[in-house]
């Protein structure tokens, strides 16, 4: 999921690198609901200014939290309780 939305992954010395210089919106389908992956997403989503879709999310009530957390900080972010979520960044 990284990896599409444009972060470099390197590893060296058995430490990994990450580097996120272009941002690429993509929507993303998760193979199997995953809590992590969700949040990770959520707020990667946030940072662009564009509209991404996260299909298979977790709904585990701290991942509506954050939802409530990201929103309050300007993203505007639909579905928060279910498995589909659209998140349009804050600038």
């Amino acid at each position: 999921m990284m990896q599409r939305m444009g972060v470099e992954i390197k590893r060296n010395d058995g430490r990994y690198f990450l580097n996120w210089k272009t941002r690429k919106p993509t929507d993303i389908f998760l193979d199997e609901p995953s809590v992590t992956a969700t949040e990770m997403g959520l707020m990667m989503a946030s940072t662009m200014p564009t509209t991404m879709k996260i299909d298979d999310a977790a709904t585990e009530p701290h991942v509506a939290d954050l939802v409530s957390f990201l929103t309050k900080m300007g993203a505007n972010i639909s579905g928060a309780g279910s498995n589909v979520l659209s998140i349009t960044g804050a600038n």
